[in-house]
């Protein structure tokens, strides 16, 4: 196996590939260190290969989105399946008896199932429905929100985004009706002093809603402290506001409860589902209760807010496929036993490393912070272990607005002789670089 992974040449198919396209692609694509990115040809399980022929652990699921594993075979039937019947339908027009299907199937996975849902094809899209129906259920159009937060890059996902390294160019365009609030992750002990920000500003002047992430991804890998969750849901419930959660990343058993909030006994207004639902293919829905799914209203027989794609087919027979794995091959279980196996291995290791803080997380969504050592940024020096471990043969991302944590978020079908050559890779860079 240790022969099998890492780049084992050069990367000359890989470097024209990427030099074309950034000659097409707007700037910002670009990468700083243009001799990081590779090309990815093919994907299945936990395995990656480049274009090179060069073959890689995947511990990102490639953010948080293959859940089940690269090219599921589950997936890959229903979507044959599917696209042999029908691959597009009419929006919200002419439907297909899929989206029906995954409904149903999706309920069965939810622990209180007075749910109406509105299909999108990302994130961003559940996060933009949330918004826009909060607004139109409750009359007011003020939010409450996480610094650190992400909830997408969409206009009116940004206005809620609590980094301001993505919003700062659009500001002219952002409502300024947004109250960002420290977030209550664990061992920073802020839970009570945020709270009563929380009760201040529902009860001055009620929001429209308040938008929350169980579990911060982009944000660091930060774990809400214990019981927040409920007590600002209670909160909430006693002013009239909705509480959105955000489950885009935390959802679909990432954390070894399909929902995140499951751990809190919560059951938020709103639900928005993303990454993991639909096992590679687009899909989100956002999840809501009848009298604010009633709040917006048809003008003049159209819908006011719709897509082209809406109850996307593909994205449905998916993620009906996903959602089946998850029962069966029993991944809510599986998401805990990586989570065990992952912190077996790193939290005595990492106590002999001067530059980590901590391993934190929970199910298979954890991360590594780093801090500043030897004169280099905590940023930089999980940049360096993220470079690395690539070269080795190891796919993992960076969060947090300083980029200083590396996440671990495998498949959570990864069979456990891949996770461990991960997690072997990952102690061997990150000794070397205290050397």
């Amino acid at each position: 196996m240790k022969r099998f992974f890492g780049q084992k040449g050069a990367l000359g198919h890989s470097r024209r590939v990427l030099d074309e396209l950034w000659v097409v692609e707007p700037y910002e694509m670009v990468p700083e260190d243009k001799d990081f990115p590779i090309v990815i040809f093919s994907a299945k399980g936990a395995r990656v290969r480049d274009l090179n022929g060069n073959f890689y652990v995947d511990l990102s699921s490639f953010f948080g989105v293959s859940s089940v594993g690269h090219s599921n075979p589950k997936c890959l039937r229903a979507l044959r399946k599917q696209a042999h019947r029908l691959m597009n339908g009419m929006g919200d027009m002419h439907k297909s008896h899929v989206a029906l299907r995954f409904i149903k199937t999706l309920k069965k996975h939810l622990r209180d199932k007075d749910y109406k849902v509105f299909f999108g094809l990302s994130g961003s899209d559940a996060v933009e429905a949330a918004l826009k129906f909060a607004c139109a259920a409750t009359g007011r159009a003020s939010f409450v929100a996480f610094e650190g937060a992400y909830h997408g890059l969409t206009l009116g996902a940004l206005q809620v985004c609590g980094q301001e390294r993505f919003r700062k160019q659009f500001a002219p365009l952002l409502n300024k009706d947004v109250q960002f609030l420290p977030f209550p992750a664990q061992g920073l002990g802020l839970k009570e002093k945020v709270l009563d920000r929380v009760r201040d500003l529902l009860g001055q002047k009620p929001p429209a809603a308040v938008i929350i992430e169980p579990i911060q991804g982009r944000g660091g890998i930060r774990v809400c402290e214990d019981g927040f969750l409920r007590a600002l849901f209670e909160e909430c419930k006693k002013n009239g506001v909705i509480l959105i959660c955000d489950e885009i990343w935390t959802g679909a058993g990432r954390t070894g409860r399909f929902l995140a909030s499951d751990y809190e006994d919560v059951a938020p207004d709103i639900v928005c589902l993303g990454k993991g639902l639909s096992g590679g293919v687009p899909l989100s829905c956002c999840l809501m209760r009848d009298w604010i799914a009633d709040g917006v209203k048809s003008c003049e027989g159209e819908a006011v807010h719709t897509s082209t794609f809406y109850a996307f087919p593909l994205g449905c027979a998916s993620a009906i496929a996903v959602l089946e794995e998850i029962e069966e091959q029993g991944l809510l279980q599986r998401a805990k036993e990586i989570e065990k196996r992952v912190l077996e291995v790193l939290v005595p290791f990492v106590s002999s490393i001067p530059f980590v803080v901590e391993v934190r997380g929970k199910g298979a969504m954890l991360g590594i912070e780093v801090k500043d050592y030897g004169g280099r940024t905590g940023g930089q020096i999980a940049y360096s272990i993220m470079k690395d471990l690539l070269k080795e043969g190891v796919i993992v991302t960076t969060e947090g607005e300083k980029g200083n944590v590396l996440a671990i978020n495998p498949p959570l079908t990864i069979d456990f002789r891949d996770l461990d050559f991960g997690l072997e890779k990952m102690q061997a860079v990150m000794k070397r670089l205290t050397e």
